[in-house]
């Protein structure tokens, strides 16, 4: 498990650091207070081919990724009438990764809208 800003600085020329980074989430959290995990594609160690699409989990192994714990984001709710539904985002979904001013990653969105707890 390595450190994302570490990484970052490490190769500055692959990211662009200010901008969302394309990854998927590796390790869904537990609970809405849980953080998850990612693998970004631009760390991958050879060139995934995914055609315009997020790559998969299995690709991103494969071709070296490292993976990213003890990201925070937020969690989604569904209201319908008096019930609140948590959603939470799955392994395998795509998302939107961007660090703040003290290299904390942060999932700021995910897709598809995530499983339930």
């Amino acid at each position: 498990m390595s450190h994302l800003f570490d990484e970052i600085r490490q190769h500055p020329l692959q990211v662009g650091l200010g901008g969302p980074m394309q990854a998927v989430v590796s390790t869904a959290p537990a609970d809405e207070s849980s953080p998850l995990g990612v693998m970004l594609q631009q760390f991958a160690q050879s060139p995934t081919t995914h055609n315009g699409k997020p790559a998969t989990i299995a690709q991103l192994l494969t071709a070296g990724a490292p993976e990213f714990q003890g990201c925070a984001w937020a969690p989604r709710y569904t209201i319908t009438g008096s019930t609140v539904t948590v959603r939470l985002p799955s392994v395998g979904d795509p998302c939107l990764v961007v660090l703040d001013d003290y290299g904390q990653a942060w999932v700021v969105g995910w897709w598809p809208f995530g499983g339930l707890t």
